[in-house]
């Protein structure tokens, strides 16, 4: 796996890095720019475009929130350094995995990821990208645990590389959710955990599969390791969906 191959035109890390950078400029335009950051949206207006509010999710059924979160930043640096991360490991994965399984990775780990948060911080208003991008890292950690012992016979620095590309990665996101508002660091370990479980379900031996293969043809090649990773995706999915909706006072 590349880890960071070239950025090309009509891919999936393309499309999310136009949209977050329109709905940062859509954000701009909405009320009047706060100055508490550079170039830092009105929290009105990433309320008005849909931030991560577990209270009008639950009681008005605004579920779309469980999902906008992520094409949404506090600032410019914010959004730079979410942006900055997703070409890193998006085009990485995307020459690996291929598109649609990039994106599904990409909106599964956000919107896990949101969940989580609204369960162990129903309180707290957040957004931004990095939800889904620790479900990228999430993948990749899942990637070494899976292809450990293939990647030491081909060439053990490779187990090394990817490690230190794990670590310096996981480490640059972690500054960025201790150092910038609105962002929620729950939501950060809710993406992680959803990434590594993806990382089972969607994950067929990559360095030796067609990239251009379909949805169908990949349900039909899945092994048990596929199943049991979706086993667990759809438990993972329902258990925290009723605890937030049963258990959880917003």
């Amino acid at each position: 796996m590349n880890l960071c191959p070239t950025l090309r035109c009509c891919t999936f890390t393309v499309f999310i890095i136009f949209v977050d950078i329109i709905m940062f400029g859509i954000s701009l335009l909405l009320y009047r720019i706060v100055n508490t950051e550079f170039l830092a949206p009105n929290p009105r207006a990433l309320d008005t475009l849909g931030w991560k509010d577990a209270r009008k999710i639950k009681k008005r059924g605004q579920v779309w929130r469980f999902i906008t979160p992520v094409f949404l930043h506090a600032s410019f640096v914010h959004l730079s350094l979410n942006l900055l991360s997703t070409i890193v490991i998006g085009t990485g994965l995307e020459n690996g995995l291929g598109s649609w399984k990039l994106a599904i990775l990409y909106f599964i780990s956000s919107f896990g990821g949101i969940l989580f948060s609204c369960v162990f911080n129903p309180l707290a208003y957040s957004v931004g990208a990095s939800t889904a991008i620790f479900g990228l890292i999430g993948y990749y950690i899942a990637y070494l645990c899976i292809e450990w012992g293939r990647l030491g016979d081909s060439n053990p620095m490779q187990r090394f590389t990817l490690i230190i590309f794990i670590l310096i990665i996981l480490l640059f996101n972690i500054q960025i959710g201790v150092t910038e508002a609105n962002v929620d660091n729950l939501g950060h370990l809710g993406g992680l955990i959803v990434g590594i479980i993806m990382g089972f379900a969607i994950s067929e031996n990559d360095e030796r599969r067609d990239r251009s293969q379909s949805f169908v043809d990949f349900l039909r090649r899945s092994n048990y390791k596929n199943k049991c990773g979706i086993i667990f995706l759809f438990s993972y999915i329902l258990v925290f969906l009723l605890i937030f909706y049963l258990l959880v006072e917003v």
